[in-house]
């Protein structure tokens, strides 16, 4: 599975977009709720991701996946323009227009989850990535 899933990771991610952000957040209820890694690994954008981002992403999206009550939340971006940071000693920026964050918790405690950048790709919105300048 984990095999299938890094492949599917590896194909270009532009068919997939969701074409409004309330389908992007349908998209991954949907996707979570039924342990569906595929279809969650369909809402992040991937375009400029190296192997090890790939490789660690599909490791979360796995975990995520086995949650028992999971929860998706957002909320609005703080700020406007392009992100640029630095990782691992190199600069990396975000590969979408990021407008807003989606939360994901384990469980409604939230004591468990994540929170990633959000927005915008030629148009369709997706779960964005920090890429290599």
């Amino acid at each position: 599975m984990m095999r299938l899933l890094l492949a599917f990771l590896l194909l270009p991610c532009a068919l997939f977009g969701a074409s409004t952000r309330a389908e992007l957040i349908f998209n991954i209820q949907s996707a979570i709720k039924t342990q569906n890694s595929a279809a969650l690994a369909q809402c992040f954008n991937f375009d400029g991701a190296d192997d090890a981002t790939r490789k660690a992403y599909a490791r979360v999206i796995k975990s995520m996946c086995t949650w028992p009550d999971p929860m998706v939340q957002t909320s609005e971006r703080n700020g406007t323009g392009q992100l640029k940071m630095t990782k691992d000693g190199r600069p990396v920026h975000l590969n979408g227009d990021w407008t807003f964050q989606v939360h994901l918790y384990a469980s409604p405690d939230k004591k468990q989850g994540f929170v990633f950048p959000a927005g915008q790709v030629r148009g369709d919105y997706y779960i964005l990535l920090a890429i290599p300048d």
